[in-house]
């Protein structure tokens, strides 16, 4: 009977001792959160609880935000070092010590949240790897070559109604000093000076039209794009903005390659977007069908290939010489097939969406890495790959809770419509929860904010010729020893 009551003492003072050790644990853990960069939502809610609340309370929302001290590389006070997802507290608090600035937020996604075919989903990153060129580019005399000037034209398919005024007025310095001249085609007026003579195929007449036009006079550098200043499918760490595109594309990348899609992520186009070989109907696809018959016709001789793929969506730059691949009766024919063809001016300006790259180049699958894209190409090079995913798994993230945002809002005036008339709003128009959209609000604001500061650094990181080369000579590196998906 003793032995037993002491058992009984012995196990109420263990089991008090572990209370006050779980207490101190958790004590521990909000003090940790309390620190720079860090806020609540609600007095009585810290960061770490709202997250547990809030973020997994709405199906759509999948993606739980971890919250760390980011600090930097010591001796590059402007590039950030990204703790791997698994980093300890050892090995914060020593990256931390190791600084002289003061750390930032940064996020960690677990897991990387279900956009679907958003332009940087975390999916769509995965089925295929990108391999590097043959040789490394990025060594001997590339810093001499990043330094030499050439001639570029900027050519545009414009309707008589769409805007284009942003070339004036974002890229009016470049005209000034020579730098850029333009080749603005009207697809709809054949008043202009610059018209095709067909409003046929979309851009693709235009640009047929161009070479055609300017065979013999060509600059050393073409840049075909749309007209519009802004679209989905121009590049996100360039804001979606056209005139940025032609202000960071690297000359010497186009002279080097002859021929660079002006779009590096993989979706919609990569890895394997024509699948010629099936010739089947496919209502995202309607070209697909129709491919093979065009290739043979519009490449007579040429080998049918199973795959054509790249990144959409028809905008690119190519250098003189790759244009002199062909003679000029070859876009002539090309040009006349568009003009002659029964397919709609849709399915046929999508054909050729799809087969510049081997005009150009005469490999049906051009599709790079996204990464090494954004450095090469546009001088946008974050300082380890490591960084490159994490801001993409954020930006995910950004648009998961921006669309989510919208949904809430428009769900919440729908739900007040219903209230206001006296109708029933227990059915299909619910209320929604409450207080989620503050929530949203501010994680959309913080986490549009972090985006901001890390693409400032990736593109003052891609503004020095040397930082570049490092970074590109290291990506090259990784690529050779370790291909990697895109998207």
């Amino acid at each position: 009977m003793e032995r037993s009551r002491t058992l009984s003492w012995k196990n109420v003072l263990l089991a008090g001792l572990c209370l006050v050790l779980i207490y101190d644990f958790i004590s521990v853990g909000r003090q940790s959160l309390s620190g720079p960069g860090t806020s609540t939502w609600e007095p009585e809610l810290n960061r770490e609880e709202r997250n547990t609340e809030l973020a997994t309370s709405v199906p759509s929302a999948s993606v739980v935000v971890q919250w760390t001290e980011s600090p930097r590389r010591p001796g590059l006070s402007s590039e950030p070092i990204i703790p791997h997802t698994g980093s300890s507290s050892a090995e914060l608090a020593s990256y931390a010590q190791s600084s002289s600035v003061p750390p930032i937020t940064s996020y960690s996604m677990l897991p990387s949240s279900p956009l679907g075919a958003s332009m940087s989903s975390t999916a769509a990153r995965e089925p295929a790897k990108a391999t590097p060129p043959a040789t490394n580019p990025y060594i001997g005399n590339f810093l001499q070559r990043l330094r030499q000037n050439y001639t570029k034209t900027l050519v545009i398919a414009k309707k008589r109604d769409e805007d284009a005024s942003w070339i004036d007025k974002d890229l009016g310095d470049l005209l000034d000093a020579d730098l850029l001249s333009t080749a603005i085609y009207i697809v709809d007026d054949d008043t202009a000076p610059l018209h095709p003579p067909l409003n046929k195929g979309h851009e693709a007449m235009v640009y047929l039209s161009y070479i055609i036009d300017h065979y013999n006079e060509l600059p050393d550098i073409s840049l075909f794009m749309h007209s519009h200043s802004a679209t989905w499918h121009n590049n996100d760490l360039l804001d979606g903005l056209s005139s940025r595109i032609v202000r960071h594309l690297s000359a010497e990348k186009v002279i080097r390659e002859g021929y660079v899609n002006l779009r590096c992520h993989w979706e919609p186009g990569c890895p394997a977007h024509i699948q010629l070989a099936l010739g089947t109907e496919d209502i995202n696809k309607k070209e697909q069908q129709y491919m093979a018959a065009a290739f043979a016709e519009l490449f007579p001789g040429a080998i049918v290939p199973e795959v054509l793929a790249q990144p959409c969506c028809a905008q690119f730059a190519v250098s003189r010489s790759a244009i002199h691949r062909h003679p000029v009766e070859t876009y002539v024919r090309q040009r006349d097939w568009l003009t002659r063809t029964e397919l709609d001016s849709y399915t046929s300006g999508r054909i050729f969406e799809y087969i510049w790259q081997y005009l150009f180049t005469s490999s049906p699958v051009v599709c790079p890495d996204v990464e090494m894209c954004y450095c090469d190409t546009f001088s946008v090079c974050f300082p380890t790959s490591r960084a490159f995913m994490q801001y993409m798994d954020i930006s995910d993230t950004f648009r998961a809770f921006r669309d989510e945002l919208g949904d809430w809002r428009k769900q919440d005036e729908e739900f007040k419509k219903a209230s206001q008339g006296g109708g029933s709003t227990d059915g299909e128009v619910g209320r929604p929860q409450h207080g989620r959209d503050e929530w949203l609000e501010w994680e959309v604001d913080s986490l549009s904010g972090e985006l901001e500061r890390r693409k400032r650094a990736a593109i003052e990181l891609g503004s020095d010729p040397v930082r570049k080369q490092d970074v590109l000579k290291a990506v090259w590196d990784e690529l050779v020893a370790h291909p990697k998906g895109n998207g």
